[in-house]
C-alpha cells in the first residue's frame, strides 16, 4: 500500500509542471487576443484566440470562453470590413459627386458664356449666330437648364422663327385660334377679317363689311366664322371666305358675336340695347330686349341651355336657350364688369363697381353676396372644377371663396389695381396681373409661388397655357413675355403696339401675339421648348470659322 501511495505522489509531481505549462500557453495567447480585440485588431485577435484554443488540456470553461471571444473577434472583423467598405464607398461617392459638381459648374459657366455671346450677337442683328450659340449653350445643361441660358435661347428662337402675318391693312384689332388650332382668324381696321393656317399662310380674306369689324369667332367645329361689325350687321362665313349669311336687324353697331356650344345658334349683341338669337343659317330666332342701355357682353351657359346678357344699365339678364326671359333680377348698384356662368351651368357670378360680387341662381334669386372688398371688383371667375370662385379688385386684393360664397382667403396681392385674375386649368393655381408692373402666381390656399416682375409697365394681360405649364403676360412697356411657373422669363417679344396681347394655341405649342414692328402685325412663334426639340433633330448651322476661333470653340461649334 505504501508503494502505491509513493507511486501516486511521484506521478502528481510529474504532471504539475505540465499543467502549469498548459495554463501558461492558454493565458498567454488568450490575453494577447483580448489586447488585440480591444485595439480593434481583429485579425490578430482571431489568430491569438485560435492559438489559445489549440493549447492542450483546456478546461471546458476555457474552451467555452475562448470560443465566445473567437466569435466576437470574427464578428468584429466582419463589421470592420463592412464599415471600411462603406467608408470607401462614401468616399468614392463624395469624390464622384465633387467631380460631377465641378464638371457641372464648368458646364454652367460655359453655357452662361455662350448665352452672353448669343445676346451680343442678337443685339448686333446676327440672329443665326445668336441661335447657334444659344442652342449649344442650352445643350450643355439641358438636364438642368438655368434661367439665363433658357432665356437667351428663347430670345434667339423668336428672332429666327417668328412668323409675322403682314398681309393686313390698318391696325390689327384681334387674333384668335380655331378650336383645334389648325386655323387663325385676324381682324384689322380695313373692315376685313382673314383666315390663316397655323403655319402663317393666308387662306382667305373675309371681305364685305362696310365698317370696322368689332368681334369675330369660330364655330365650335371650326368650319364657320362669324363677324360682328360697326355697320350694324353680322355675317357668317365659310372657311373659304364666302359669306353664308348676313344678319341684319340691329339698329346700332354690333359689338359682339358668339356661337352656342353645339354650334346650332348664334348670339349677337349691340349698342341698340338688344341681343339677338339666330339659327346657324342666319334666321332670326328671338330678340332679347330687356336692357335700357347698350349691351356689353353676352354668352351661353356651358351646357347651352341658358344665356346671360350684361348691360351698361347695371343689370345681368338671364334668358332661356330659345330667347325667353328667365329673370332680370341680377342687379348691382353700379357698373357690372363680369357676368359668368359656373362650369356646371347652375349659377351665375357677377362682379361690380359697387365693391361686391354676387352669386345668383338661374331663377334670379341671390345665393350669396361676396362682400369685403375695399375697391371695385373688376375681375372674377369660377375655377374650372367649379369648387372655387376668385375675385380681384382695385384695392390690389384677390379673394378666394367657396361655391357657397364663404370667404376662404384674402390675398393682399398687389399695390395697384389687379387687371386680371385667373385659375390654372387644373384649378390648383391662381394668376394675378396688376398695374404695379407685376404678375404673380399663387397656390389655391393663397401662398405665393412666384413673382413675374420683369415688366417696366402695367401688366394688362396674363394667361396660363392650356396645359398649365407656362404663362404669357403683356404690358404697356410694349413687350410680351413667356414665363415658366418659377417666374423665369423664357422668351421676350418686343411689340410695336401700345397695348399688346397674346394667346397660346390650344395645344400650348405656339404663341399668337398682337405685336411686331408695328401695331398692324400679328406674329406666330413656336415656344422655345418646341423649337429646341426640332433643333435637336436638325441642328442650326454652326458659327463661321472666324467666330469659332474668336470665341474659343472647336470646329463643330461645341
Amino acid at each position: 500500500m505504501r508503494h502505491l501511495y509513493t507511486l501516486f505522489l511521484l506521478l502528481l509531481i510529474g504532471l504539475t509542471p505540465l499543467y502549469a505549462q498548459t495554463q501558461s500557453c492558454y493565458q498567454s495567447f488568450f490575453q494577447e487576443g483580448r489586447k488585440a480585440f480591444d485595439a480593434l485588431q481583429f485579425e490578430n485577435a482571431i489568430a491569438q484566440f485560435d492559438a489559445a484554443r489549440a493549447c492542450p488540456t483546456l478546461t471546458r470553461q476555457q474552451q467555452q470562453e475562448v470560443t465566445e471571444w473567437l466569435d466576437r473577434a470574427k464578428n468584429g472583423y466582419i463589421d470592420a470590413i463592412t464599415k471600411a467598405k462603406d467608408e470607401a464607398e462614401r468616399a468614392r461617392a463624395q469624390a464622384e459627386k465633387a467631380q460631377k459638381e465641378a464638371e457641372r459648374e464648368a458646364l454652367i459657366s460655359e453655357a452662361n458664356r455662350r448665352a452672353f455671346l448669343a445676346n451680343q450677337e442678337a443685339e448686333q442683328g446676327n440672329k443665326e449666330d445668336a441661335l447657334a450659340l444659344a442652342f449649344t449653350g442650352l445643350q450643355l445643361i439641358e438636364d438642368n437648364p438655368i434661367p439665363s441660358v433658357r432665356r437667351a435661347f428663347g430670345d434667339a428662337a423668336f428672332l429666327n422663327y417668328a412668323n409675322p402675318l403682314t398681309e393686313q391693312e390698318g391696325a390689327l384689332l384681334l387674333a384668335r385660334y380655331s378650336p383645334n388650332g389648325s386655323r387663325i382668324l385676324t381682324v384689322s381696321r380695313d373692315n376685313k377679317a382673314r383666315l390663316w393656317s397655323a403655319e402663317g399662310q393666308l387662306l382667305a380674306t373675309l371681305q364685305g363689311h362696310t365698317a370696322p369689324i368689332l368681334d369675330a369667332t369660330f364655330s365650335p367645329d371650326g368650319n364657320q366664322v362669324a363677324t360682328a361689325s360697326a355697320d350694324n350687321t353680322a355675317r357668317i362665313w365659310d372657311t373659304s371666305g364666302k359669306t353664308e349669311a348676313t344678319l341684319t336687324g340691329h339698329t346700332d353697331q354690333v359689338s359682339g358675336i358668339v356661337f352656342s356650344p353645339d354650334g346650332e345658334n348664334l348670339l349677337t349683341w349691340s349698342r341698340d340695347h338688344t341681343a339677338r338669337l339666330w339659327g346657324a343659317g342666319g334666321n332670326l330666332a328671338a330678340t332679347l330686349d330687356k336692357h335700357s342701355a347698350p349691351i356689353l357682353s353676352a354668352s351661353f351657359s356651358p351646357d347651352g341651355n341658358a344665356i346671360v346678357t350684361r348691360g351698361s344699365d347695371n343689370m345681368a339678364v338671364l334668358w332661356s336657350r330659345n330667347g325667353t326671359l328667365l329673370t332680370d333680377k341680377p342687379r348691382h348698384q353700379r357698373h357690372i364688369y363680369v357676368a359668368a356662368f359656373a362650369p356646371d351651368s347652375k349659377s351665375l357670378l357677377t362682379c361690380s363697381a359697387d365693391n361686391t360680387a354676387k352669386i345668383w341662381n338661374l331663377n334670379g334669386s341671390l345665393a350669396a353676396e361676396l362682400s369685403g372688398s375695399e375697391g371695385l371688383v373688376s375681375s372674377g371667375a369660377f375655377s374650372p372644377d367649379g369648387k372655387y370662385i376668385l375675385t380681384a379688385s382695385t384695392d390690389g386684393a384677390a379673394r378666394i371663396w367657396d361655391r357657397k360664397g364663404n370667404a376662404l382667403k384674402t390675398i393682399r396681392a398687389h399695390s395697384a389695381w389687379i387687371q386680371q385674375a385667373a385659375f390654372s386649368p387644373d384649378s390648383r393655381m391662381i394668376l394675378t396681373a396688376s398695374w404695379d408692373n407685376t404678375a404673380k402666381l399663387w397656390d389655391i390656399k393663397g401662398n405665393l409661388l412666384a413673382v413675374l416682375d420683369k415688366h417696366s409697365g402695367d401688366v394688362i394681360m396674363a394667361a396660363f397655357s392650356p396645359d398649365g405649364s407656362q404663362v404669357l403676360t403683356a404690358s404697356t412697356d410694349q413687350t410680351i413675355k413667356l414665363w415658366d411657373l418659377e417666374g423665369n422669363v423664357l422668351m421676350n417679344i418686343k411689340a410695336g403696339a401700345q397695348r399688346p396681347a397674346a394667346s397660346f394655341s390650344p395645344d400650348s405649342r405656339q404663341i399668337l401675339a398682337l405685336a411686331g414692328t408695328g401695331p398692324e402685325e400679328a406674329i406666330l412663334c413656336e415656344t422655345p421648348e418646341v423649337v429646341y426639340a426640332k433643333l435637336k433633330m436638325t441642328p442650326p448651322p454652326p458659327l463661321p470659322k472666324e467666330k469659332r476661333e474668336r470665341y474659343g470653340l472647336d470646329g463643330t461649334g461645341n
